[in-house]
């Protein structure tokens, strides 16, 4: 048993590490917040390639206590989500992520994926659970979701230093309001993080290798298969298979015509299905 008990502080010390100490005292917050019967939701937006999933990783390994099973815990887009918060709440286990994987990629998927989100607090806050959601920008949530007092912290990642850290800014709720003003007035919409003034800053160390090379292989995954529920694409390579051709034939050729690429994830560009039509 004592054995066991200095296995977990090491685990924990471990963990802690990783994230500064004040995001670790204001973590333990919504721990004690969620025990009460009270929704908490996680916010961690940015933009591409600002860490924002890695460390979101990381805030639900310590919430965790131990390494999030990423097969359980781990939800991409919505319908994968909804089905392993049910598993979660079986297994009781503390925290989850939704990463909004192509949500947003459809005509009106952005009212939809609010209306799930109510829904899901509405039904789910009394289980004593924290949900982690990762998406490109919190101006996407509509405002009865802050007015029911759902979001409590947001988590802006704005500097990723490659296998350093991620720099992050950290927002109460209250502030999030603000961002919310501000992000209307605003032309340029990502100004807002920096009229709004932050809680506090901090770093997130990165995941080992291995993990963060497992994480990058279940983001990238399902946000395609995300993406081709609504219709087929495809990068060079795809392309370049199904013609036979080098895929810098394929790439100047689309160039060519002026074909624009319909997604980008990570640094590689996908196109519709139509793009096949140029070369028939």
């Amino acid at each position: 048993m004592i054995e066991q008990t200095l296995s977990l502080k090491m685990i924990i010390q471990d963990l802690i590490k990783k994230l500064t100490p004040l995001l670790c005292f204001n973590l333990d917050q919504q721990t004690k917040r969620v025990g009460n019967k009270k929704a908490s939701l996680i916010i961690f937006d940015g933009g591409v390639g600002s860490g924002k999933t890695h460390s979101g990783v990381s805030v639900a390994d310590y919430l965790n206590r131990e390494e999030i099973d990423l097969s359980i815990q781990y939800g991409m887009g919505g319908e994968d989500f909804e089905k392993k918060l049910r598993l979660c709440v079986d297994q009781q286990k503390r925290v989850i992520i939704y990463d909004e994987a192509g949500d947003f990629s459809r005509r009106g998927a952005i009212t939809g994926f609010n209306k799930r989100l109510n829904r899901i607090f509405e039904t789910y806050r009394t289980f004593e659970i924290i949900v982690l959601l990762i998406l490109p920008c919190v101006d996407i949530l509509d405002s009865q979701m802050f007015t029911n007092k759902i979001p409590r912290m947001l988590i802006n990642c704005h500097n990723k230093v490659q296998g350093k850290y991620t720099r992050f800014r950290a927002y109460s709720l209250y502030r999030m309001f603000w961002l919310k003003k501000n992000f209307k007035e605003l032309t340029v919409k990502p100004q807002a993080y920096t009229k709004t003034r932050p809680n506090f800053r901090g770093l997130i160390r990165p995941l080992t290798q291995e993990r963060g090379e497992l994480v990058d292989n279940l983001s990238t995954t399902g946000k395609l298969k995300e993406l081709n529920n609504g219709a087929k694409i495809y990068n060079k390579h795809d392309i370049a298979e199904k013609l036979s051709k080098n895929p810098s034939y394929v790439v100047a050729r689309l160039r060519l015509n002026g074909i624009k690429p319909v997604k980008k994830i990570k640094t590689t560009n996908y196109y519709s299905e139509q793009a096949l039509d140029i070369f028939e």
